[in-house]
């Protein structure tokens, strides 16, 4: 599993990208018949989490890859102010286009398992930002592809953040998203 930055004309001279956040990722099993039961929890204490990837294959490359959430930027969702994972438009330099890969490690997939996670920019941004969360079958995959506009071994795109780059369509406060997993079987990333 994988969340995308992924901004064309994006970068400190280009017209598109500010900054985002993440935070509180989870992977559980919501049953009818008991509580639901978390598989895999993340609060991103420290970013990059342990057995998780960044890669960032933006071009032209910049200056910052995935790194910790900014308090004066704003606050985490939850637990310390800066407990969320950041990117933004210095991930590509002057002009171009961010593509910034956190990958998650090894993870079950069940069926109707949820994956969960909150987002944000900034208020009165006048910069669009796009996430993606893609997912690959392959498995163990570590691949995102060679080059900025490549997806690798993670062509199954699970959902788009503000997928047409418009202004004001990034949520401006955190904002939970869930991705309800269905016709996927049993596997692992």
């Amino acid at each position: 599993l994988a969340f995308r930055y992924f901004v064309e004309n994006g970068g400190p001279s280009g017209t598109r990208s500010n900054y985002i956040g993440v935070d509180s990722f989870s992977v559980c099993r919501n049953s009818l018949k008991s509580s639901t039961t978390c598989k895999y929890i993340e609060g991103y204490d420290t970013v990059v989490p342990q057995d998780w990837i960044a890669t960032n294959l933006s071009n032209p490359l910049g200056t910052t890859n995935w790194f910790q959430g900014e308090s004066a930027v704003f606050p985490a969702q939850s637990g310390a102010l800066t407990s969320y994972a950041a990117a933004n438009y210095n991930n590509t330099a002057a002009v171009g286009t961010i593509s910034n890969w956190l990958l998650t490690p090894e993870i079950v997939f069940s069926e109707n398992d949820q994956i969960k996670f909150y987002t944000r920019t900034t208020p009165g941004s006048s910069w669009p930002d796009r996430l993606e969360v893609r997912l690959s079958t392959n498995l163990n995959s570590e691949f995102p592809g060679t080059d900025a506009n490549s997806v690798g071994d993670f062509t199954t795109l699970l959902l788009a953040i503000n997928p047409t780059l418009v202004v004001g369509g990034y949520p401006t406060e955190w904002t939970e998203y869930t991705i309800t997993l269905t016709g996927l079987g049993n596997y692992k990333h």
